[in-house]
């Protein structure tokens, strides 16, 4: 038996998350939108068309709700440690949309939206230290 055979059934951190860019593309274009939200009065203004200058920021906060809920199908393959991270993502993702899609202040947005692979970082960690990866 390969040395390294016991693996081949287990899917890495890296695999999982190198091999869904989906998953991140996605996150990524929330986030994205969220900002545009913050400046929709100046996109507008300056005639950028942007998905909060077309919907409005209450429609865009629902495309992005509907977005992270597309998400929801990625932990459903994944081991026990990798599923509390995209779980954790997931809700994380559902609280600042909802959070975020009224103007609020434009540094708290930026804490918890950039904020948000830290707390992925934190989860992986605690998981690590738990023996639930290897």
């Amino acid at each position: 038996m390969h040395p390294n055979a016991c693996f081949a059934s287990k899917i890495s951190v890296v695999d999982l998350l190198i091999n869904n860019n989906i998953f991140i593309f996605i996150k990524l274009f929330i986030n994205a939108a969220l900002y545009d939200i913050r400046d929709v009065k100046g996109d507008r203004e300056n005639g950028i068309r942007t998905l909060p200058v077309l919907l409005g920021p209450k429609k865009t906060a629902g495309v992005l709700l509907i977005l992270n809920t597309t998400l929801l199908p990625y932990f459903s393959f994944a081991g026990d440690g990798i599923r509390a991270i995209f779980i954790s993502l997931i809700l994380y993702g559902y609280a600042y949309t909802t959070c975020f899609s009224v103007l609020r202040s434009p540094q708290l947005l930026d804490f918890f939206v950039d904020g948000e692979w830290m707390l992925a970082s934190i989860v992986l960690m605690a998981i690590r230290y738990c023996g639930l990866l290897s």
